[in-house]
Parts: structure tokens; C-alpha cells; sequence
């Protein structure tokens, strides 16, 4: 169809992309432009005090909450990064058995997003009664689990006062 107009449309991340009218020119390639803003979307997740969340699972949604189909586990310095066209998204991070969410941010351009996950330390203590005498057991090893059931993959040993501490989100 040389010398005819036509129009393109690019779906990226459930948005809908539409190119100027272009004629079609014969002998060539035809490159043909869409803008759709955005830029380098950048989430740091970390704990209290600026602590990064190495190694989580994270998850981008679109601000109707529906998944897009893009996942990443940060990085050592918590960080994950998608290159995303202009839109509004929130994302979502897994972590010890429960799921925390980002509030919902806009990107038109390069954009920065902070996802602080609180946290405080619990320390388990594991002792043992005989003959009416609490002792302090050490060695022992003490599993973590959600509310639900959940092994959630944290199995400290009990120190010499029979002590296990667990940094554990609010």
C-alpha cells in the first residue's frame, strides 16, 4: 500500500499507544514514532532506618490493581527497576509470608519510589522445666511461621541464654 496513510497502535502494559497518521513509502523501511512517556522506574525497598530488602519478590500493578505481568527480586542494594511508558502504578513486595503494597505514583519520566517495610526485633527465649527449675536451653533451633501457617524460611538456633531474635515487619 505505497503512498496510503495509516495509523499504528502499540498495547504496552494495558495502555494504548497511537502513532500520527503515516504514508506508507515504497523502496524503504518505514519507521514510525510513538510517545509513551514514561522513563526508568526505580523502587527501593527497605526496612526501618534505610536498611535495603535484598532479595525480594516484587510485582507491578497498574493503579486498578491489576497485575502487568512484570516481576523482579531486588537487588543487594534493594532495588528493582522496569523501563514503563507514562501511566499511574503501585507495586507490590512479598515478604515473610505477607504481601505490602507501595501507595499508588505516577511516571511520565525516570522516577525514584521508596517502599519502607517497618520493622522491630522479637526475641523468642526457649527454656525447659525440671523438677521445678526453669533452665535456659541453647542449641535449639526455633521456625518462623505466618499467622496462617506458613514456613516463611527463618530457623535461628537458640543462643547459650536459650535466646533467638527475629527482625520481623510491623
Amino acid at each position: 500500500p505505497v503512498d496510503k496513510s495509516f495509523k499504528f497502535r502499540a498495547d504496552i502494559l494495558g495502555n494504548q499507544y497511537w502513532s500520527e497518521a503515516v504514508t506508507v513509502m515504497g523502496g524503504a523501511v518505514n519507521h514510525v514514532s510513538m510517545d509513551t512517556g514514561g522513563g526508568l522506574l526505580e523502587v527501593t525497598l527497605e526496612k526501618t532506618g534505610g536498611v535495603p530488602l535484598a532479595g525480594l519478590k516484587t510485582y507491578l500493578y497498574d493503579s486498578s490493581g491489576t497485575y502487568l505481568g512484570l516481576s523482579q527480586v531486588t537487588d543487594a542494594a534493594g532495588v528493582m527497576r522496569f523501563e514503563v511508558p507514562g501511566g499511574a502504578y503501585e507495586v507490590r513486595a512479598d515478604h515473610l509470608g505477607y504481601r505490602f503494597w507501595s501507595d499508588e505514583f505516577y511516571v511520565d519520566h525516570s522516577t525514584s519510589v521508596v517502599l519502607s517495610i517497618p520493622h522491630r526485633s522479637v526475641e523468642i527465649k526457649v527454656q525447659g522445666v525440671y523438677q521445678g527449675m526453669e533452665k535456659a536451653l541453647g542449641g535449639i533451633p526455633v521456625y518462623l511461621y505466618t499467622a496462617a501457617g506458613s514456613y516463611v524460611g527463618q530457623n535461628p538456633v537458640t543462643d547459650s541464654e536459650g535466646r533467638v531474635v527475629f527482625d520481623l515487619p510491623d
